[in-house]
């Protein structure tokens, strides 16, 4: 411990200057016991949820933006997915369920709940109001995924369990609104505290940044349970003989990108990236709870899995399951990787003095705090004209610099050892700030500088003008202490009973989701019934088969020919017609662009899952619909279509001869539909 303060001192004496030694370890922060070896193991990083947050946030958002342009066709009831149709389907596994989205099947209702999801995926980005934003997300975001489940994928279910857990987790604790206001209400004498806190107990700073609960276990038993059984569904000879399922996944041409292109020509290294694929989704969960090595370990887990996951994202159209996967992974993110970048950063160390009785400095401070990003920065208060930090040699330091008591901002300068104050030092911290150093020259603005200056000359005043004696000695203020301090007394018991509930219940979830997943991969035979209805009723139901047992050994496309009054032929799948209702001639070639013909992931999982399905009711609607579009754009009965025909087209691939031609099948009449007049 001697050693650690002296470690200390060395570091803060030399504030200011450049480090040249980079350590690979971060400093011990824990003893070898067993209970610290179980928080390290079973802990998650706040910094790491606080990522996670933002990532979901801007999930949500990006969610809604590639969903709105098939709004009318996929969630109102003049669309392919009318309710009548969606309510058979959804009450079928979900029968205590509430869906929103299905109270009306009109537009405008769909673009009010459009709207308001929008806004709570912002407050979530941002971390306003963070729970409650989150709580409104998961329900906007479940309703919505209940209105029409045949164009879902597992990266929906994945968003929308990650919103579940993060009810119960502080997710706003870092890089959010809530934790900078919560900052600037806190008592000044708090912040003195924890500084005092942090100098006697090196264990401070590592208990203030994990956590350790039924929740943190929860979260991270479910991003880990993905991966362990996907690896169980991969049961084909293509993922554990043969090694052909990344090349087959890649023949998809309704998913492959330009990369993928490229790496479709290599058929040795695609066996290599499958055996990489399924062996780690394997071991990765195991390595994750090694108890040796811990901090490096997890370290090497998460960043295999978010590389994995950009390498698809690169390869394979798979859109909103990038986001999610990728956002999934950043909860693993431990704390030792934090510690290991602030211990090497080759960045100064920024030291900064404020006055916390000056709420405009303390603002100011607060939020360079929170979203300054600045990998090493100390923040010390000063206190009746000296500073109150971690060494002696800060308060001599401030004491040289004659600080005055208009002084709201003090930063300690690299180059000969005084201190800035005031707008220059408020101009070199944004500078080192990694997100706000663009905002410099807007800074060196003088009717700017003018502004923050006025604004802190005016909150000294304010803060003058406020001050009122306090009579300590009046008897009811003596009782109104009294009263306050019992009511608090119950409160921590009401508190204290809330999260014991809290736990209790994440440790149900947490039994339901493992005999799920367990029951999913044939390890048990069923579930009680009991825990289907829990999971179901709020939604936690979950299956990770991607490309599973095996990737798809044929591409489709369709062949959407309506016959016009005129006896001309147009064909509407090609090249997007579709879409921008504008049908091309008849051509039985497949389409060159199979991107453009299916237009996004959506349409590509509601031709999978609903046309493909045989259900009459789905192709039926669909067809109606196509002809209902269509000759509804039209001013002549010459144009419009009185027959539409839906063909079905398939290729095949061989793996074992992977620079052969794919042999094309005849093709299959899939539906024949009057058009309603």
């Amino acid at each position: 411990m001697h050693n650690r303060r002296k470690a200390d001192k060395e570091s803060t004496e030399n504030a200011g200057h450049s480090r040249t030694q980079l350590s690979f370890y971060p400093s011990k922060v824990s003893s070898t016991s067993i209970f610290n070896k179980f928080r390290e193991i079973f802990s998650l990083d706040l910094r790491s949820l606080a990522l996670m947050r933002i990532f979901l946030g801007l999930t949500i958002i990006l969610d809604i933006l590639d969903r709105a342009p098939d709004l009318s066709a996929h969630y109102t009831d003049d669309g392919v997915m009318p309710r009548t149709l969606d309510l058979d389907e959804t009450l079928r596994y979900h029968q205590l369920s509430f869906c929103i989205h299905l109270m009306s099947g009109n537009i405008f209702w769909m673009i009010v709940l459009f709207i308001l999801n929008t806004i709570s995926g912002f407050c979530v980005l941002v971390g306003y109001r963070t729970r409650t934003s989150i709580i409104i997300s998961w329900i906007l975001i479940s309703s919505l995924q209940l209105r029409n489940v045949s164009v879902l994928h597992s990266g929906d279910d994945l968003l929308r369990l990650l919103l579940f857990y993060s009810v119960f987790l502080p997710v706003g604790q870092y890089f959010s609104i809530d934790a900078f206001l919560s900052s600037c209400h806190k008592d000044p004498k708090e912040d003195y505290n924890d500084e005092e806190k942090a100098k006697n107990d090196p264990n401070q700073n590592y208990n203030r940044k994990i956590l350790c609960s039924f929740g943190a276990f929860a979260l991270m038993m479910q991003v880990l349970l993905m991966y362990m059984t996907a690896f169980f569904h991969k049961s084909g000879v293509e993922w554990r003989r043969d090694r052909t399922a990344t090349w087959l996944a890649l023949q998809m041409s309704s998913f492959r990108l330009p990369l993928g292109d490229i790496f479709v020509q290599f058929p040795e290294i695609c066996k290599l990236l499958t055996v990489s694929v399924i062996h780690w989704q394997l071991i990765g969960p195991w390595l994750y709870f090694m108890p040796f090595f811990t901090g490096p370990l997890k370290t090497v887990v998460s960043v295999g899995f978010l590389n994995m996951h950009i390498g698809f994202a690169f390869c394979l159209r798979l859109q909103m399951f990038n986001w999610i996967t990728i956002t999934a992974c950043l909860t693993l993110v431990p704390y030792w990787f934090w510690e290991f970048l602030r211990n090497n950063s080759t960045t100064e160390r920024v030291i900064i003095h404020y006055d916390p009785k000056k709420m405009f400095s303390r603002r100011l401070v607060k939020f360079i705090e929170v979203f300054g990003l600045i990998p090493d920065l100390v923040v010390l208060s000063r206190k009746s004209g000296h500073a109150e930090g971690f060494e002696e040699d800060d308060a001599r330091k401030l004491e040289e610099g004659k600080i005055s008591p208009d002084t709201w901002l003090e930063l300690e300068d690299d180059g000969d050892g005084s201190l800035l104050k005031n707008f220059s030092a408020l101009q070199k911290v944004i500078r080192a700030s990694p997100l706000f150093w663009p905002f410099v020259r807007i800074l060196n603005r003088v009717w700017i500088k003018e502004k923050i200056m006025q604004i802190a000359a005016s909150d000294d005043k304010g803060r003058k003008r406020s001050r009122s004696p306090v009579n300590n000695t009046n008897n009811s203020h003596q009782s109104l202490k009294r009263n306050v301090r019992k009511s608090l007394t119950r409160r921590e018991i009401l508190l204290r009973g809330s999260v014991w509930l809290r736990e209790g219940f994440l440790l149900v979830i947490v039994i339901c989701v493992i005999m799920w997943n367990l029951s999913d991969v044939h390890f048990i035979h069923g579930v009680p019934s009991i825990v289907r209805q829990i999971v179901n009723a709020i939604q936690l139901d979950q299956s990770w088969r991607m490309f599973a047992p095996r990737p798809p050994t044929a591409d489709f496309w369709y062949m959407m020919i309506g016959q016009r009054y005129d006896g001309n032929e147009i064909e509407f799948f090609s090249d997007g017609g579709l879409y921008s209702w504008q049908p091309t001639q008849v051509r039985w070639e497949k389409p060159k662009d199979m991107l453009v013909s299916y237009r996004n992931h959506r349409w590509v999982k509601y031709f999978e899952n609903g046309l493909n399905s045989g259900s009459d009711n789905f192709v039926g609607t669909f067809a109606v619909w196509v002809c209902n579009q269509h000759n509804g754009r039209q001013n002549s009965k010459k144009t419009m279509i009185k027959h539409l025909t839906i063909f079905i087209m398939w290729e095949t691939y061989n793996a074992s001869r992977p620079f052969d031609q794919p042999k094309a099948l005849p093709k299959e009449t899939f539906w024949e539909q009057t058009c309603p007049n």
